[in-house]
């Protein structure tokens, strides 16, 4: 197995009900300013909270049991190793994700942390 490395990123992820009536309270009450919308895109809304930014996932009906769940996420500089040592540790590798300059995959440790790892794509 090649050397893995995990670097924690500054994004936290929320899952909400109603992304709409979150953007206003995070922008209304705790001054935090809008980023960028992605919705549909399966990316979320981020919005600027200091240093990090904070993604707010709306969830469908079917995700109900996801809603208040928050997970953070790590940058690792081999995704397939990276895989191998969470899982020989414990871990539950759950759905992969992908996006323009990014592959990873959803993990919940053996403690019900759940977090996202990725690795940044080498061709963009």
């Amino acid at each position: 197995m090649k050397d893995v490395n995990f670097k924690y990123s500054l994004n936290i992820a929320l899952n909400v009900r109603d992304a709409g009536k979150a953007i206003k309270f995070y922008e209304k009450t705790m001054g935090l300013g809008l980023v960028s919308l992605h919705d549909g895109e399966g990316c979320g809304i981020e919005m600027s909270a200091g240093p990090l930014a904070l993604w707010i996932d709306s969830c469908s009906k079917k995700e109900e049991s996801d809603v208040g769940r928050v997970f953070f996420e790590f940058e690792t500089n081999n995704l397939d190793s990276a895989k191998v040592k969470l899982e020989s540790e414990g871990a539950v590798i759950g759905t992969s994700t992908n996006g323009d300059n990014f592959k990873g995959f959803m993990v919940t440790d053996p403690y019900g942390m759940r977090f996202h790892v990725y690795q940044k794509s080498t061709v963009m």
